[in-house]
């Protein structure tokens, strides 16, 4: 049986997890500098395992230059999402006004809270994504969705638990791609 300093604790966890993973979803999709996690290691990680050559780092005048990845969005792109999250209005008290955390000027999301981060991830993203993202990409990100709606349930049926671990399983693979 675990005790309630045990629970809140991993509840913590599993927060800050989800805030984390919001936080590096956005940021990898708005370019942030320091939140995204499409950078130079990665596309060295490609090349030392040999797999997708369009986009290993180029040599080009003194400089490396980062191939575009499938997921990276035009200036044009990037304000359409922020455009749909600026626009967007929520019922009092189901979460926070996303105007406030949405910074139009530099195209950027800043202090958000988990619930905040936990609203996104589960209802909105996969619906603001929609005329954004390439499908495979698309349907990747709606799949986790999916699985943080499902996993954070109030009741979860057990019978449902070994296919949503494959389904799990298959997203993380989608997401490695």
């Amino acid at each position: 049986m675990l005790d309630v300093e045990t629970l809140s604790t991993s509840h913590l966890r599993c927060n800050t997890c989800r805030k984390n993973v919001c936080e590096s979803i956005f940021g990898t999709l708005l370019g942030i500098k320091w939140k995204s996690k499409d950078g130079k290691k990665i596309h060295d990680d490609l090349k030392q395992l040999g797999i997708r050559r369009s986009l290993w780092p180029q040599d080009q005048a003194k400089k490396i230059f980062l191939p575009p990845a499938p997921h990276t969005r035009s200036k044009k792109e990037k304000e359409t999402l922020c455009v749909v999250l600026f626009t967007l209005k929520v019922l009092d008290h189901y979460s926070s006004n996303p105007r406030i955390h949405i910074s139009m000027e530099e195209l950027k999301f800043h202090s958000m809270k988990s619930h905040d981060c936990h609203v996104l991830t589960q209802q909105i993203l996969s619906i603001a994504l929609h005329h954004v993202l390439p499908k495979p990409v698309q349907n990747t990100i709606c799949r986790l969705c999916f699985n943080y709606r499902k996993i954070c349930t109030k009741m979860v049926d057990p019978s449902d638990l070994d296919n949503l671990e494959d389904y799990v399983v298959e997203t993380l693979c989608l997401l490695e791609k």
